[in-house]
């Protein structure tokens, strides 16, 4: 197995203003991840929470001969993902503190492959597929964190090992949803469905008291094939197999945990059809139109990704 390494970034500024950061990931082997590393210092001495710090990342997106993006995903839910899709994947963030110009730090990956910390895994983005890889930020925040700056890295194989099946892509559909029981169609177009990934902002753990179950606000999905339902799910359909802490769950029973990784917001949740499994998702007939429809608890701003093999 050829490893192969490429920076795209070292300590790159991210401004404090609103900014795009466009990187060349024309390469010729085979790229698995690409792990980013963000460095920033405390604005004044304020309490603060980890999703503030994240949030200067907005959007990470990939454009390939495919498509200008084609995979495209939020700052905040990428953090997330991996806690939901990769079960023990922690990213690394620095212990939150409020001193004035003390130093912080996160990281987290962008897979194109469904099994990020196996090299060796038939998956990723295939040589000379990749165009550029875009990092959108945020302008800084009054009294929160400034002098952002941020370390990208290509992880990859090339060789022997450096064939692929295909790679991870994310379809994002950002929308406020309409009255109770709307529904939302969004197209997904791939080899294999991996699963749908989705951020509601009134989660169950939001509800007020005595409110029913399933005003929440995603009520239900379905996958549709040619307009045919084949599958039904709830938010709550795999609690029973991950149901991730959140820090604020965390801190019922163990105390101060803001230096532990976990998810930012509950309201994000992963339908997980077997990201990990070989073969890996549900086929997709490419003579056929796939959807994810997402039905409305409430209206609200949510977002609905499928997770596709492509």
């Amino acid at each position: 197995m050829g490893l192969e390494y490429g920076e795209l970034a070292t300590q790159e500024s991210l401004t404090a203003n609103a900014t795009s950061h466009k990187f060349d990931i024309d390469v010729n082997y085979t790229l698995n991840d690409i792990s980013m590393s963000f460095f920033c210092l405390k604005l004044a001495a304020t309490a603060t929470t980890n999703q503030i710090l994240i949030d200067k990342v907005d959007r990470v997106e990939v454009s390939t001969v495919n498509g200008d993006p084609e995979s495209s995903i939020d700052g905040d839910d990428l953090w997330d993902f991996s806690k939901y899709a990769f079960g023990n994947s922690h990213n690394y963030i620095s212990k939150l503190t409020s001193t004035d110009n003390l130093p912080h730090a996160f990281g987290m990956q962008y897979p194109f492959s469904p099994h990020p910390h196996n090299l060796r895994a038939p998956f990723g983005l295939a040589p000379r597929m990749g165009k550029q890889f875009t990092v959108k930020n945020i302008a800084d925040v009054a009294a929160t964190f400034d002098a952002y700056t941020m370390d990208l890295l290509l992880e990859g194989v090339s060789g022997s090992d450096a064939g692929t099946s295909g790679h991870m892509k994310f379809t994002r559909d950002a929308y406020t949803s309409g009255a109770v029981d709307a529904n939302q169609d969004t197209q997904v177009i791939g080899k294999r469905l991996l699963g749908t990934y989705n951020f509601m902002t009134t989660s169950h753990d939001d509800l007020a008291a005595s409110a029913s179950h399933d005003v929440t606000g995603i009520r239900s999905q379905r996958l549709l094939e040619d307009t045919t339902s084949v599958l039904k799910w709830k938010p709550f359909s795999q609690w029973g197999r991950r149901k991730n802490a959140t820090n604020t769950d965390l801190g019922v029973i163990a105390g101060d945990v803001t230096d532990i990784p976990d998810i930012l917001d509950d309201g994000r949740w992963f339908q997980d059809f077997g990201i990990q499994s070989l073969p890996a998702g549900i086929n997709m007939d490419s003579g056929k139109k796939y959807e994810i429809r997402t039905t409305a608890g409430v209206a609200e701003a949510t977002r609905v990704y499928g997770v596709l093999l492509a």
